[in-house]
């Protein structure tokens, strides 16, 4: 059985109508495709919990009161069917998969689906055989308790790239099982917590063929690692943009709907306005009871009648988010934490497609000044006309500056030292 055939049962109790799996962990059902949801566990028969092999349990012991569900919950316990226990037999498909499968390259994300369906894209046309696997969501909770399986190598696996990965007993399975291999452990995002940088600095230098590696050049300087921007299939990406509806809008955006963001974009199209920028916004809103009234206050705030601007609060996947962006001219592309993080797939996605960025980031942290032809900072935004700067023709950047955002690149980085 491969790691995401099971049939994952989640108990909730919760008395919202037609709730779907997604909604309680989103983009699980990417991961899982069994997943179903019940209310209780007296709704499962016990029988069941015994002879089918392939199914385990999502729920909180809090949530038993009565004796039929104690009953239940004792018996899938002791099946080792229960998915938040560390003791759950599915780590032992989780160990399986990872043995036995005969590529050379392995990818790992310890993240949200999101990451996974992001790297399956970029890697799709990598001419060495790789693999993707997504550990997300609450399957990475009890990962690290992976049985220490004696004598069992892979020994065709040439590179495995681990992404978000804090557990020292992971790359320490990851780095007996693959012998022949060169471990990354690779932070796409910032390494905020002093937890996690401790973790870093005691664990770099612990293994011969384990390389830790971050996206942020900062994080990278005060922790010691190596650095490799977030990148991405340029030749992907190419093929994408011949076959979009080019510049069909000249702003896109894709970020969540909070009071934060929301505040600021409306200030923003204040002064996009009197140039008559047509825009289309993709806002993220998990809760999708919430998705229509956002989308009327949304179409209320920015009078999009006026030049067939869009706005949608539907959930796009990453394939979708990538068309849209391809059919416009320029993407607003925000930091998350603080000016000087490391680069988004945002900047790596623009560069490959050809599009202006218009950003809040501090230019001169990530070097992004060098391609400041294609790139205006939002503290420049009064001092140039924006339609002018939309519509002059791209300036392609120096090829050797592009490498760096070249996942192809990095790959082969990867290989050679």
């Amino acid at each position: 059985m491969n790691y995401n055939e099971i049939r994952l049962v989640i108990i909730n109790k919760s008395d919202k109508k037609n709730i779907s799996p997604n909604d309680i962990f989103p983009s699980i059902s990417n991961v899982f495709q069994n997943c179903i949801i019940k209310k209780s566990l007296r709704e499962i028969k016990l029988s069941d919990i015994v002879n089918n092999k392939n199914e385990y349990y999502y729920f909180k012991n809090k949530e038993c009161h009565s004796l039929n569900e104690k009953i239940k919950s004792f018996f899938i316990y002791i099946c080792r069917k229960k998915f938040r226990a560390p003791l759950c037999s599915y780590r032992k498909i989780v160990s399986d998969t990872l043995l036995h499968d005969t590529h050379q390259i392995k990818i790992i994300t310890l993240s949200t689906f999101h990451l996974f369906d992001l790297i399956k894209f970029h890697t799709k046309n990598y001419k060495f055989t790789n693999i993707h696997f997504d550990f997300s969501t609450f399957v990475s909770d009890y990962l690290w308790f992976l049985d220490n399986l004696k004598n069992s190598k892979n020994f065709d696996t040439k590179i495995c790239i681990v992404y978000n990965c804090f557990s020292l007993s992971f790359i320490k399975y990851l780095n007996r099982i693959y012998p022949n291999a060169k471990i990354i452990s690779r932070y796409h995002d910032m390494i905020m917590s002093k937890k996690h940088k401790n973790f870093i600095t005691k664990n770099k230098h612990k293994f011969k063929n384990v390389l830790f590696e971050t996206y942020s050049l900062k994080d990278s300087l005060q922790l010691k690692i190596n650095y490799w921007v977030n990148s991405v299939d340029f030749y992907s990406l190419n093929n994408l943009k011949s076959s979009a509806k080019q510049d069909q809008y000249d702003i896109y955006f894709l970020g969540g709907a909070n009071s934060a963001i929301l505040s600021f974009l409306k200030e923003l199209l204040i002064k996009f306005n009197k140039y008559n920028l047509k825009f289309y916004i993709d806002f993220v809103v998990f809760d999708k009871e919430q998705r229509s009234q956002v989308k009327r206050n949304l179409n209320q705030l920015f009078d999009l009648k006026i030049n067939d601007s869009k706005v949608n609060t539907d959930p796009v996947n990453y394939s979708q988010y990538l068309r849209n962006f391809a059919n416009a001219k320029l993407i607003i592309d925000l930091y998350r934490l603080s000016p000087d993080e490391g680069l988004s797939f945002r900047t790596a996605e623009a560069l490959a497609l050809k599009k202006k960025i218009i950003t809040n980031r501090d230019l001169n942290a990530n070097n992004l000044y060098k391609f400041k032809e294609n790139i205006l900072s939002f503290d420049d935004i009064d001092k140039v006309n924006l339609r002018k700067f939309i519509d002059k023709p791209y300036v392609d950047p120096d090829p050797e500056l592009l490498k760096q955002f070249d996942i192809n690149e990095q790959i082969k980085n990867y290989l050679k030292n």
